[in-house]
């Protein structure tokens, strides 16, 4: 601020100085003799503007880092669309595979029941094999198997599935457990599916893309 300074030592504010003018007076010496408090006005408003500065470049070089994090973590992502099944069916891919050393982890799309020809199975039971059989073909495109699993979610369009799903279930994984959520839904995206399965896994070795 342009002003003037009383006799003690107050600074009368006048009309706004640009950036300009603190940087010319940064370099200027401060006399610790100076009279009627002049230095102290001085130093206060030097230190003032330098502690903005300072927290100005501070805000600067963090919004660097989140933009770099951000770019970085683009470059870990594998999408896959193994071509031993049949493919998606609208615009999305069976899986994406995020690398984070020392492990990988695979997002597995709701699989459906159909086979790798793209026909449906002729009942629930049935399509809850297939996609177990899909989501065992996905895990294989990454390098992982059903020991790699973490959990799975299961959507049904009938109370009544849940035995079929159930034997499914049973022969696909056998023994082993994992964590697991079911829901009975009124209807999937379209008319022949009556069930979807998605899965997600992790390993720690990365192989990279194929």
């Amino acid at each position: 601020w342009r002003g003037s300074v009383t006799s003690r030592g107050r600074c009368i504010r006048g009309q706004p100085r640009p950036p300009s003018f603190a940087l010319q007076h940064m370099a200027a010496p401060i006399s610790p003799e100076g009279t009627n408090g002049t230095p102290l006005v001085v130093g206060l408003g030097l230190g003032m503007f330098g502690l903005g500065y300072a927290m100005a470049t501070r805000r600067i070089s963090s919004t660097a880092a989140v933009t770099a994090t951000a770019t970085n973590a683009t470059r870990l992502l594998t999408r896959r669309n193994p071509t031993t099944i049949a493919p998606t069916l609208a615009r999305y891919v069976h899986a994406t595979e995020v690398a984070s050393t020392p492990r990988r982890t695979l997002h597995i799309s709701g699989q459906v029941g159909a086979n790798a020809r793209g026909e449906w199975g002729s009942d629930a039971q049935v399509q809850c094999e297939y996609a177990f059989e899909n989501i065992k073909a996905v895990l294989r495109d990454a390098d992982m198997d059903f020991q790699d699993l973490i959990k799975v979610t299961v959507f049904l369009t009938d109370r009544n599935q849940l035995g079929g799903y159930r034997v499914a279930r049973d022969g696909a994984l056998g023994d082993l457990e994992v964590a697991s959520s079911l829901m009975i839904v009124k209807q999937l995206a379209v008319d022949e599916m009556l069930v979807e399965i998605e899965a997600i896994a992790a390993k720690a070795d990365p192989p990279g893309p194929k």
